[in-house]
């Protein structure tokens, strides 16, 4: 069970790896089922009529709508939520996916965009709805609030899709369990898909588009505010998402809003991998040791290390002067691994992961102290 994702049995999205998609998606009784759920609604998804959940893969739930509260959106962005995800969706080869909704509030805004993903992405969208009623639950203002930042994507042949959001679920409870008991620290909804496009062309890749994100962010951290909450701190797990969080937090800093992003976990991770080769702490940057080796240790049966690999990324056009180039995976890998998940093991996993999560606590802690 994933705090974050849910119950990842084999009819999850985010279990998948990238080889399982193409199987899934030439499989015509295969149904991607997209929940639909208020960000106050924690009571367990109903259940779906027998003959759909024998075919369900269940994505990630999109638990930002525009019923009040700490998840809401205004209804434009939340039909960019539902467009951009079934895009992805249709990407990895399926014709179908389910829009099945609980918010009440959400309901005319997910039959129109039922519509425009029939119409904008060839995808026959179906829609359930099986509203749910949602206990008023009053949450008292903090002087923190984290709001976790992730992505599901691709990760090689031999990790799940899930990989960030679920490290980010993995590092920011142990983090969270090493601060004094009762300390006043919020964790807000989490933000499980971000910006991947990166890594479109491997199966399984879900993605907002760069001002989709954006928006996404400004407005939870406008509604935490609204809401009395004191200084916000983005904790991000995804590389694809940094600029995007970055500009967020610039913003919201230019308009006087205590904001914070925390990178204590990342300091970590430079200062933890000297013990592994020069070529892998310079270009495995993703799905390598690093990445590998935390799975093996918080997720170890959702790792296939019979199909991990050693991949560097190809080189790319050499620009003088501090120039850089942007790049696609695509572009650098064949297996959409960057490093070496040959070498990883659960000892290092373990170790890793209980200093970063010590680290970031530590950054937690000393944001506490500050106004």
């Amino acid at each position: 069970m994933s705090r974050f994702l849910g119950n990842l049995n084999p009819s999850a999205w985010a279990a998948l790896r990238c080889p399982d998609f193409a199987a899934s998606a030439q499989n015509g009784d295969t149904l991607p089922v997209l929940p639909v759920r208020d960000a106050a609604d924690n009571a367990p998804l109903p259940a779906l009529p027998p003959d759909i959940a024998a075919r369900a893969l269940f994505l990630p739930p999109l638990r930002f709508t525009p019923a009040p509260g700490f998840g809401r959106v205004p209804d434009d962005l939340f039909h960019a939520l539902l467009l951009e995800t079934g895009g992805s969706v249709r990407r990895s080869g399926f014709q179908k996916i389910l829009l099945f909704n609980t918010s009440a509030r959400a309901r005319p805004a997910v039959e129109t965009a039922a519509l425009d993903l029939r119409d904008r992405e060839g995808l026959d969208a179906l829609v359930l709805h099986r509203e749910t009623a949602v206990a008023a639950v009053e949450t008292p203002p903090l002087p923190l609030v984290v709001v976790p930042l992730a992505a599901v994507e691709q990760h090689g042949p031999h990790l799940p899709t899930g990989t960030d959001a679920l490290l980010n679920e993995a590092l920011l409870d142990r983090a969270l369990d090493n601060l004094p008991p009762g300390a006043p620290v919020f964790t807000a909804p989490p933000v499980l898909v971000g910006r991947s496009s990166e890594h479109f062309g491997f199966d399984g890749t879900l993605s907002l588009t760069t001002e989709t994100l954006r928006r996404l962010l400004l407005s939870l951290a406008g509604n935490l505010r609204a809401g009395g909450f004191g200084k916000t701190a983005f904790f991000n797990t995804h590389g694809g998402n940094s600029a995007v969080v970055r500009q967020v937090v610039a913003e919201l800093a230019e308009a006087g809003a205590p904001v914070a992003l925390l990178r204590a976990h990342r300091l970590a991770e430079r200062r933890l991998v000297g013990g592994i080769s020069p070529r892998e702490a310079q270009w495995g940057f993703h799905a390598g040791d690093w990445e590998t080796s935390l799975m093996l240790a918080a997720r170890p049966g959702l790792v296939r290390m019979d199909a991990a690999v050693r991949e560097w990324p190809a080189p790319l056009e050499r620009l003088g002067g501090g120039l850089s180039a942007a790049w696609l995976t695509r572009d650098i890998s064949r297996s959409g691994v960057m490093g070496d998940a040959t070498a990883a093991t659960a000892e290092k996993g373990a170790r890793w992961l209980a200093e970063a999560a010590r680290a970031l606590a530590e950054e937690i802690a000393a944001l506490l102290k500050t106004p």
